[in-house]
């Protein structure tokens, strides 16, 4: 699996878990299955139900899935049916499953070949509520989604939790997993964990999947915030270079 793939089921997964229609969706699906925790419904959803039909239950604010193979998604083309509604393809195979290349062609363009983590980068200063009453900036969301993902599925996942001193009183390793994003330094978790999709930013410290690039990777900003706390917007287009630079806006999720 991809890392785009994995890091948009990470977050499908985070979006059912935090979901008030998960227990219905479960229901739906599961066939009178029993599950002890919300994250085993969510992952047994994830492996074994088809993600457009969950989302008849779920609604999905973070991710798209493909309207051919129903794989939640980050990238892909986007546009409307002739009925009106909002589809997605993952990829050239899924479009041309619907679409002859020539109608394809016709109905899509590069501009709707998207990178659709940029659309919230567009709309980062939109907030959503975070479960314990904190509002989160969406992508600083899918951020931490991606973290909690990365460590769930990991080998090292009881290893880390002890040698870190996580509290026993804590049950299910989703809320372990939470514990561990909230108060251990990314640095020190990636000792453990493979964070190839994740970043630091130099200034506030924060895990990044996407942000500003200097010098090719000496330093990392998660906003125009951060980056202007040391650059000035045309300090930052000089290095830049009309993209001949070594610094640029990127994203690790690929």
């Amino acid at each position: 699996m991809s890392i785009r793939d994995r890091v948009a089921m990470h977050v499908a997964v985070g979006e059912m878990i935090y979901s008030p229609k998960l227990n219905e969706a479960y229901m739906a699906f599961a066939n009178g299955r029993r599950a002890s925790s919300r994250f085993e419904k969510a992952m047994w959803l994830a492996n074994h139900a088809d993600f457009r039909k969950i989302k008849e239950y779920i609604t999905f604010k973070l991710v798209w899935i493909c309207s051919n193979c129903g794989k939640p998604i980050y990238w892909g083309f986007s546009g409307f049916s002739e009925d009106g509604d909002d589809i997605w393809y993952c990829s050239d195979e899924c479009l041309h499953a619907h679409y002859t290349e020539e109608a394809a062609e016709n109905k899509y363009d590069e501009g709707t070949l998207e990178y659709l983590p940029n659309l919230w980068e567009i709309g980062s200063d939109l907030r959503i509520k975070w479960p314990d009453g904190r509002r989160m900036i969406m992508k600083d969301k899918i951020v931490k989604y991606i973290m909690i993902g990365e460590i769930l599925n990991s080998k090292e996942f009881h290893d880390a939790y002890n040698y870190f001193e996580g509290p026993n009183a804590l049950h299910g390793k989703f809320r372990r997993a939470i514990w561990l994003v909230e108060h251990i330094g990314v640095e020190d978790l990636d000792c453990y964990f493979n964070f190839d999709c994740i970043r630091i930013c130099s200034h506030c410290g924060k895990p990044m999947s996407w942000g500003f690039v200097i010098d090719d990777g000496g330093e990392h900003y998660c906003s125009l915030s951060c980056l202007h706390k040391h650059y000035s917007s045309d300090e930052y287009w000089t290095l830049y270079n009309h993209g001949k630079g070594n610094s640029y806006y990127t994203s690790w999720i690929d």
